[in-house]
């Protein structure tokens, strides 16, 4: 563990709201996705900050990790109105399509932009691809490996199918729009193998007034037919590819009564699978809407097939994939991606860094779509889905059980705020997370976390009628309780609930209003049941605040009065409880924090200065309530201490505070010993400036802290966002001369904390564990960048190697034998004299003899020899007299050619042999 005064260094920040794509004000939809080998390109209906009756196409770039280069969209395009839209790479260009209104008729219109920057190629705006008399709508688009392909529907009497293709490198429309039939449903899907292959499927109405599927091959401009889909009530077609050379086909089925979705594998010479594949049915009491996805063939390999499913039973829906096998059709077990309320659509899908990434819309408003929004999902499983709403975030609390920290927080709603969790491990990251107690008619609010034998209890108030309630969740955020059990329901008002464990039960503690403001606590078992009714009320006079912390035995809660009196009470496992009171004159205490580290408490407070300032007190405690410092340890002084959170690591207590008050605050963190020590002399940030609220911090043990707390990160759309910062002592990155210096399971190496010997630091490897010596990043091992240096050339005739950034070794040695150097050829790394024949070393002679100057016969010199002119330099390799001047140059000429007769022969000599 780290044995100097170090600060500690946080890990990047895991923002719950990663996944929200625009984060508007105003209606989003449409999402649709594309991806590259290196990037994925979002886009979707925007309605923000417009009129009444404006919408516009944005887009954003999402990296392999999940991470959102533009997490409020760009701007595409915008007209009077924009109703749907689709989106295509070939790799280098991304080709976005779009129907929108100009001047009351609707087009369709396309843009192409670079698939790595974003940046616009098509700077005179977009190309217009229809320009029918009657509306062109829904458009779909395809890269086939020659084109893009781009459908749609016009909507005359009656709809028909259109297609154009779209040349890549000068976005022009190339000529001749196919006509390929009418429609009986207004959507078309287009799907591709590449080569310049693509099929089209549709709903085609018959002579009859009846209706099939049909699918339509669409090859250099023309097309043809293309097996038509079996079963009299097949509607509604979507098709991706399967393999090389196949296609995937989804449709919906309703000749059983019920609605079906129902696939099959299909090529140029008919159906592979003659009996359909099943899907997903809607016969186990939910309705399958008509919002599937195209079918992604994906790494592994297989196909995916993403789709919405309404449920009548909850009245929400529910987004789900399944997998196919290509090669054999077998259908794996459906994989749920998200449960909300109402879906706008399913969720479309593409291949990325081998999982995939998936986009769809969301609203959250009940029969209103004011607050709609656009959501991403990554994974290779699928999941998980890192975001929720785009409303506000607040009351940021976590703790850490399992080895996963947990986060809940409250999600505000127009209508409502509800409980959300989520989870994330050092191994998977962040987890699935959806709002697990979820009201449509009241508040949830004050949401507080306790951890006990593999289970938390989430604490928290209800409004309307007023309450406390609580619920048992595992460590991913599921919960185990079908709904909300309830602590204390009597009239009055009840706010900020705390709760702790004794190592029996839990004690949930909260303010209440029923008479005179006081405390109340109530037990709760692990099996989820309150056991005091309406409370027991702690012993405090006018508290304004609560904490609580798990003793032996006991839970320790900490109040302050309106008076500024700090109290503090235990409540024991058989029920009792006691009390004591510290006031000190002139002396106003506000918000105390609290912890144990297995011995003793700590309890952590604001309290005012007598020159008008505040500072951040801390004090022991023994597990009688005995104070061990006197004075307290003063912590920090500032102007404006605000918002203190305290936990144990394992090894230090974490205090976490903001200060400064306004737009600009500052998250701070400390440690402190065991026996009272400050360890770091100038507090470390936890977060970039801005405006948080109060944070929590829960320690995880072996040095290791999770920091949450909400950050307001939109001032346009007064957004807050749930946010959590994963402290580590000792940790990958942190500066170290030894490995005393690091924590468990970290070495020193490359002047960091590692996670990994790292090749022990050797400087002829391609590994690094720091960003200064080539690696990646700081603290974990990875390959460096390709072209670091990692074996010097020793002159001219040796060949310096660097990395290829793909392998941990170093490029074997490599010379330049053989070739010319400065002075004549290389033999081995060595530059010798070629003078007609008469090759002479230039560091020595070969009988062992001594060095010679390296005097040219002209009399020049070829040493490097220090820096003397050549008539004055010493001998190179020997303690030999200054050479006075050119009067010896003959001398030295001659000298040097009776030592190239005697080389030359000895060499004559050595090849005889």
């Amino acid at each position: 563990m780290a044995s100097r005064s170090e600060a500690l260094i946080p890990q990047p920040e895991i923002g719950t709201s990663l996944g929200a794509l625009g984060r508007a004000p105003k209606s989003q939809a449409w999402a649709r996705v594309t991806a590259t080998a290196t990037r994925a390109f979002a886009v979707w209906v925007d309605g923000r900050d417009l009129g009444t009756r404006e919408r516009a196409v944005y887009a954003a770039r999402i990296e392999p990790d999940g991470g959102v280069l533009d997490p409020v969209g760009f701007r595409v395009a915008q007209y009077d109105w924009v109703h749907e839209v689709a989106i295509a790479n070939d790799g280098t260009r991304v080709l976005v399509v779009f129907s929108a209104e100009l001047g009351g008729i609707s087009r369709i219109y396309a843009v192409r932009l670079d698939a790595v920057t974003g940046a616009f190629v098509d700077t005179n705006g977009p190309v217009t691809l229809a320009t029918n008399p009657d509306d062109d709508r829904d458009p779909e688009v395809v890269f086939d490996g020659q084109n893009f392909v781009v459908a749609w529907v016009t909507h005359s009497q009656p709809a028909r199918a259109q297609v154009r293709r779209v040349d890549p490198a000068t976005g022009t429309a190339l000529p001749g729009t196919l006509s390929l039939g009418t429609l009986d449903l207004n959507r078309v899907s287009i799907g591709t193998i590449g080569g310049g292959n693509s099929v089209v499927v549709f709903d085609q109405v018959d002579v009859d007034g009846g209706s099939s599927t049909e699918l339509v091959s669409v090859q250099d401009g023309g097309a043809s037919p293309f097996p038509s889909i079996p079963g009299p009530r097949a509607r509604g077609g979507r098709i991706g590819p399967a393999s090389a050379t196949t296609y995937f086909v989804t449709w919906l089925d309703n000749s059983q009564g019920y609605p079906e979705i129902l696939g099959a594998r299909v090529s140029s010479m008919g159906f592979i699978d003659t009996t359909p594949l099943p899907i997903a049915t809607g016969n186990d009491g939910g309705v399958i809407e008509r919002e599937f996805a195209d079918p992604v063939l994906t790494s592994g390999p297989s196909v995916v097939v993403p789709y919405l499913e309404l449920t009548t039973t909850s009245g929400g829906s529910e987004t789900f994939v399944r997998r196919v096998d290509p090669m054999t059709g077998a259908v794996q077990p459906q994989l749920t991606l998200s449960a909300t309320r109402t879906e706008l659509g399913a969720p479309f899908i593409a291949p990325l860094g081998g999982a995939f990434v998936g986009v769809y819309g969301r609203t959250f408003s009940p029969n209103s779509r004011a607050n709609d929004d656009v959501f991403y999902t990554m994974g290779p499983a699928p999941g998980p889905l890192l975001s929720r709403s785009y409303q506000a975030q607040n009351n940021a609390t976590g703790v850490a059980v399992g080895g996963n920290d947990l986060l809940a927080w409250t999600s505000y709603f127009p209508t409502d705020t509800d409980i959300a969790f989520t989870s994330w491990s050092p191994d998977a990251g962040l987890m699935t997370a959806e709002d697990t107690f979820v009201s449509v008619t009241s508040d949830q609010d004050f949401v507080d976390l306790s951890r006990a034998d593999g289970r938390v209890l989430a604490s928290f108030q209800r409004a309307g009628p007023s309450s406390i309630e609580g619920g048992r969740i595992d460590p991913q955020g599921v919960g185990v309780d079908n709904a909300p059990f309830t602590v204390c329901s009597l009239p009055g008002s009840r706010l900020v609930a705390k709760s702790a464990f004794d190592g029996t039960q839990w004690w949930t503690g909260w303010l209440d209003d029923r008479a005179a403001r006081a405390a109340y606590v109530s037990r709760v078992t692990l099996g989820g049941s309150a056991l005091d009714g309406s409370g027991r009320a702690l012993p405090f006079t006018d508290p304004r605040s609560l904490a609580a912390a798990s003793g032996p035995g006991q839970v320790l809660f900490a109040s302050h009065s309106g008076t500024g009196v700090l109290q503090l009470a235990r409540a024991f496992s058989d029920g009792g409880m006691d009390s004591d009171r510290i006031e000190r004159t002139a002396t106003f205490f506000a918000r105390p924090a609290v912890d144990f580290d297995g011995v003793n408490y700590v309890v952590a407070v604001e309290s005012d200065l007598p020159d008008g300032g505040e500072a951040l007190l801390a004090a022991r405690f023994d597990s009688s309530l005995n104070q061990l410092d006197l004075p307290a340890i003063r912590v920090r002084e500032v102007p404006d201490v605000d918002g203190i959170a305290i936990s144990f690591d394992g090894v230090h207590h974490i205090v976490v505070w903001s200060e400064g008050g306004g737009a600009i605050e500052r998250m701070y963190g400390v440690r402190l010993t065991v026996d009272g020590q400050i360890v770091d002399a100038m507090p470390f940030d936890i977060a970039p400036a801005g405006r948080f609220t109060a944070p929590h911090v829960s320690g995880a043990g072996a040095g290791r802290s999770f920091v949450n707390f909400s950050r307001f990160d939109s001032p346009a759309t007064e957004t807050w966002r749930a946010r959590a910062v994963i402290l580590e002592q000792g940790g990958g990155g942190q500066s170290c001369m030894s490995d005393t210096d690091c924590g468990p399971n970290f070495t020193c190496v490359d002047g960091v904390c590692c996670n990994s010997a790292c090749g022990g630091g050797v400087a002829t490897d391609c590994v690094a564990c720091s960003i200064a010596n080539g690696g990646i990043t700081d603290g974990t091992c990875t390959l460096v960048r390709s072209g670091m240096n990692c074996r010097s050339s020793v002159g001219e005739c040796d060949v310096g190697e660097a990395c290829d950034g793909v392998r941990a070794a170093c490029p074997a040695d490599q010379t330049r034998a053989g070739l010319t150097c400065s002075i004549g050829v290389c033999v081995g790394t060595m530059c010798e004299v070629d003078d007609g024949g008469l090759v002479f070393p230039d560091a020595g002679v070969p009988d062992g003899g001594a060095a010679d100057a390296g005097i040219e016969p002209d009399g020049g010199s070829v040493d490097a020899g220090g820096g003397l002119p050549p008539e004055r330099r010493l001998g190179v390799g020997c303690a030999c007299a200054e050479i006075p001047g050119p009067e010896l140059a003959l001398f030295a000429v001659a000298f040097r050619a009776i030592l190239n007769r005697r080389f030359r022969r000895r060499r004559a000599t050595a090849r005889d042999r």
